[in-house]
């Protein structure tokens, strides 16, 4: 792909739900709480002299979440599934990503299904940079999985089950593709199960009961695209 982004995103809510649940409550406290930042808290210096600008505003839709105890994501279980009803929230915010009930153990690798459109609004710096092409407060739709990423027929993603996922819009036209990104303690071996691109890395297992915190961080990362638009260069994931 053009963008090599490797997104690892949780879902953003305040709820606490039972194992495998969408539901509202659940009758036991939450063990395991994953909290969201927009920032790795690092000096982050893009590869690429050209980029300039953060986003003020970095919106995913979520549509579940799973967990699994082996580094190369196999028999995943899924323990939240809002597909019914995805939900849309902005990462820079500092939201409560996950708060919920899961068995207790050491989780090796955590499997997001989100759209593979993000939504982000360009701060004054990327505005004053390349000013054709992005405003500040303008909201941009950056399609990161699409048909015209001109990288041929062995870029395709995969999902859990191991069926391909197929790869619509352009970034002319994006196109909203529900896609799995797995973060693995070990990403050579999520590589196994996920393309390459699906696959970040996991500072260090989850272990439950317990909480951690997942970064999004495209700090100098705006760059635009001919002709004149507006997208989002480079970015870092992990966890912290």
């Amino acid at each position: 792909m053009s963008l090599k982004l490797l997104i690892s995103f949780m879902v953003s809510m305040m709820l606490a739900v039972s194992c495998g649940s969408d539901s509202n409550s659940s009758s036991t406290a939450a063990n395991t709480v994953i909290s969201g930042s927009g920032s790795s808290n690092a000096l982050y210096q893009p590869l690429l002299a050209s980029n300039a600008g953060s986003p003020t505003s970095i919106k995913m839709k979520f549509y579940g979440l799973a967990v699994s105890q082996n580094e190369d994501c196999s028999d995943a279980e899924v323990v939240f599934d809002i597909s019914s009803n995805p939900r849309e929230f902005d990462l820079m915010t500092s939201p409560t990503l996950f708060a919920g009930t899961l068995t207790a153990g050491t989780y090796k690798c955590v499997i997001m299904r989100v759209s593979d459109n993000i939504k982000f609004k360009p701060d004054a710096t990327a505005a004053a940079t390349f000013p054709t092409s992005c405003a500040v407060g303008t909201e941009y739709t950056h399609d990161i999985y699409r048909d015209d990423n001109g990288d041929g027929s062995d870029d395709v993603w995969n999902n859990m089950d191991g069926v391909i996922i197929p790869a619509n819009g352009t970034r002319a036209l994006p196109v909203s593709d529900i896609v799995e990104l797995a973060a693995s303690i070990n990403t050579g071996a999520a590589a196994t199960s996920y393309h390459f691109d699906q696959v970040i890395g996991l500072s260090e297992a989850l272990v439950v009961p317990g909480s951690t915190t997942f970064f999004a961080d495209f700090s100098n990362g705006i760059n635009e695209s001919s002709p004149n638009f507006c997208v989002l260069e480079q970015g870092i994931f992990g966890f912290k």
